[in-house]
């Protein structure tokens, strides 16, 4: 996995996540037209993300993240070249590629490795989230120096200065031995894959709950992660913050994962998303911009670690033949749910204020609590 590691650090050692939204309104962007923006790169992911995931299957899991991270760095190109929106948005084309070809294959072709050497995955949560301590290592450097790049030299340059260290992870993902557990994927008829793929996820009973509290968690966390910074706009934050909080916040998306371990009961499950409902209220209330990183804090590392323990019991579902296709398959319908809600949520922090707007937040973390709670009484009266 050491390959993988240093690959995953490259990948995520972006710069101009820290300031992206900075630098959007400072070309023309306001708070619907960066949820315009958000909302086509999710178009272009739903595009890719199942054909992306049955190519990873059937072709090559290295392949296809070698694909993702040329894309990445061509979204970050073309980013620091952009001086007006149109220009921008190819940008977050590229980066909705990025997005779909990566997604669903690193989980699968770590969740494989432990099958292929060690004969089950029990680990899992505890070799994933280390494998995104990594990247969430790079995320929280990368902040810091991205704050530090946009104060002193410009923000354009947070996303030049991104390219050619995100490249270097090439040569790494060619370096690692992928596992061939899920090789006869390649045998079976391309339409009977991907009805198969569809039909092991969507038909199992055993997902549904999961699958309502991922989605819920998943979108809440994602409408934070993607639109946090509007936050601290509001707030008339320095530049240097933007830093700090592209450090924390964004480091969350690594480090989540370490604490997945802890959530392996239904009542620490319960537990975390209860927490992450109130940290969400602050998002209401709270008018100082350290109050609302606490806030965004709290929210992002429970909201990930949740996601990370949901995504190892629906791997417990799955067949290896479909596991990157099935995750692709879950991350296309979590993204066409997303498209209207972060309209909605621009529109709603355009038209009233981002604080209005954080209610949506609230009420996709309270469904994901009602889904567990749910769950939690349908054992005990079975039992």
């Amino acid at each position: 996995m050491v390959p993988m590691y240093a690959a995953k650090f490259l990948r995520n050692f972006v710069f101009w996540y820290a300031v992206e939204k900075l630098f959007m309104t400072s070309i023309g962007f306001g708070s619907e037209s960066i949820a315009l923006m958000v909302a086509l790169y999710s178009a272009m992911s739903i595009l890719m993300e199942i054909p992306s995931g049955i190519l990873a299957d059937r072709w090559s899991r290295k392949g296809v993240l070698i694909l993702a991270t040329v894309s990445l760095g061509a979204s970050s190109l073309v980013g620091g070249l952009s001086y007006d929106v149109p220009v921008y948005l190819l940008s977050a084309i590229l980066w909705g590629f990025f997005d779909a070809l990566a997604s669903g294959t690193d989980e699968a072709m770590v969740y494989d490795a432990l099958l292929e050497e060690k004969g089950n995955a029990d680990d899992f949560e505890k070799e994933y989230g280390i494998y995104n301590a990594f990247g969430g290592i790079a995320l929280f450097a990368a902040g810091l120096v991205g704050g530090l790049i946009g104060n002193s030299i410009g923000l354009r340059e947070t996303y030049l200065l991104t390219v050619p260290l995100v490249l270097l992870a090439i040569p790494l993902v060619l370096r690692y031995r992928d596992a061939t557990i899920h090789k006869h994927a390649a045998e079976t008829a391309l339409l009977t894959h991907v009805r198969d793929t569809f039909s092991v996820v969507f038909r199992n009973p055993n997902l549904i709950w999961i699958l309502v509290t991922m989605f819920s968690i998943g979108l809440a966390n994602g409408l934070v992660g993607e639109m946090h910074q509007l936050w601290y706009i509001a707030l008339s934050a320095p530049v240097l913050f933007f830093g700090v909080v592209g450090a924390v916040v964004n480091a969350t998306w690594g480090f989540g994962g370490i604490i997945s371990r802890f959530f392996v009961t239904k009542r620490a499950i319960v537990a975390a998303i209860v927490a992450t409902f109130v940290a969400s209220l602050f998002l209401i209330v709270a008018k100082q911009y350290v109050l609302v990183l606490v806030a965004h804090f709290v929210i992002m590392i429970l909201a990930n670690g949740l996601s990370v323990a949901m995504v190892a019991q629906m791997h417990r579902h799955l067949p290896s033949r479909v596991r990157a296709g099935a995750s692709s398959a879950v991350n296309t319908v979590a993204r066409f749910i997303n498209i209207p809600l972060v309209l909605l949520f621009g529109w709603v922090a355009g038209q009233y204020s981002v604080f209005t707007a954080a209610w949506i937040v609230v009420t996709l973390v309270g469904i994901g609590l009602a889904s567990e709670l749910n769950v939690r009484a349908k054992r005990n009266s079975v039992q």
